[in-house]
């Protein structure tokens, strides 16, 4: 089994809080990212004057939240999370997000 890379375990160790736009990668595609992630762990992103705002549910967030969160500031991140244990939903978001087919994720979202 592959393991994550240095940079997501770097991220993990100290997750931000509060990241400036033009700290998020692929910023043109974020919207995409936050609906969808909206879905899976609701109410977990807070989008402010010019930056986001990580606001998981409890003091002690999971593993699947914090995944979510990075993964919606740094996407380039979605190959390493996906040889992770993260639910299938997240794996369906980022396959249909790498392959810019939303609608796959939206799809089996639907259905399940």
């Amino acid at each position: 089994m592959k393991t994550m890379t240095h940079e997501l375990d770097k991220i993990l160790d100290s997750i931000p809080i509060n990241v400036t736009f033009n700290e998020i990668v692929e910023l043109d595609k974020l919207n995409d990212r936050i609906s969808a992630i909206s879905v899976l762990y609701a109410n977990t992103i807070g989008v402010c004057e010019g930056y986001l705002e990580y606001c998981p549910d409890s003091i002690l967030p999971s593993l699947e939240e914090n995944l979510s969160w990075i993964w919606t500031i740094r996407p380039d991140l979605g190959d390493d999370m996906m040889v992770m244990d993260i639910p299938e939903s997240f794996k369906v978001l980022i396959t249909a997000y790498k392959g810019n087919n939303m609608d796959q994720f939206w799809d089996f979202m639907s259905k399940n």
